[in-house]
């Protein structure tokens, strides 16, 4: 009976464990910024983007523009004019279509869709996921989807284009776009976390081996 009852404890223990290595981290991801409750590594997958500008997509720190990182840059604006609304594609617009980042624990990030001054004739500007780094904390990101189940996918809005104030004003986006929510897109994947037990979890389960082997050594004494 006391087998029993240790094996039974060992299990309820060892299941604990489980879950505890499959809780989800992400503490925020979507337009109230990025952060994680521990380190945690982000695949992207470029989509597609339509726009007769050449834009880069980056990942920031909030507040800190220096710390810029590019994820995917355009090597051209899209490739058939007005017929598909000037689409993009991998291999063509974006060469390398596939990257990772490693957001650190506790800070905070916003993606970023940047256009460099000059091209096509317009100036830079740049667009944040996070509302609150905009212009009147217009909206120029949608995240549907989730980040640790199957993905999710970011859709942004830049700034250019044939603008729709009604449109754009329902959307809460800057009316200075069409708010097609279609110019940069691409899919976000958070890695399989790698939890690290809680000591007092894994001193629970060693009291529970050591009380087995106790238990074994004093049948075979008897």
């Amino acid at each position: 009976m006391k087998l029993r009852g240790y094996l039974f404890a060992a299990a309820t223990t060892a299941t604990a464990v489980a879950g505890l290595t499959g809780a989800a981290q992400a503490a925020t991801f979507g337009n109230s910024g990025i952060s994680f409750d521990t380190d945690t590594t982000v695949n992207f997958t470029f989509k597609e983007s339509h726009g007769r500008f050449r834009s880069d997509l980056g990942v920031q720190e909030a507040g800190i523009p220096g710390s810029f990182k590019t994820l995917f840059s355009e090597e051209a604006p899209g490739y058939d004019g007005h017929a598909n609304d000037w689409a993009g594609s991998c291999g063509v617009t974006v060469l390398n279509c596939n990257t990772s980042f490693k957001f650190e624990a506790g800070k905070t990030y916003s993606f970023v869709l940047t256009r460099n001054s000059g091209t096509n004739g317009v100036r830079a500007n740049r667009v944040f996921s996070t509302n609150s780094l905009n212009s009147n904390n217009y909206k120029q990101a949608n995240f549907t989807g989730d980040l640790f189940a199957g993905g999710a996918t970011i859709a942004f809005e830049d700034i250019g284009g044939n603008p729709n104030a009604s449109v754009c004003n329902d959307k809460g986006s800057n009316p200075k776009a069409d708010c097609d929510f279609n110019d940069f897109m691409f899919t976000a994947e958070a890695e399989a976390a790698e939890s690290v037990p809680e000591p007092a979890t894994l001193a629970g389960l060693g009291a529970v081996a050591a009380g087995f082997v106790v238990s074994r050594r004093r049948r075979k004494t008897a």
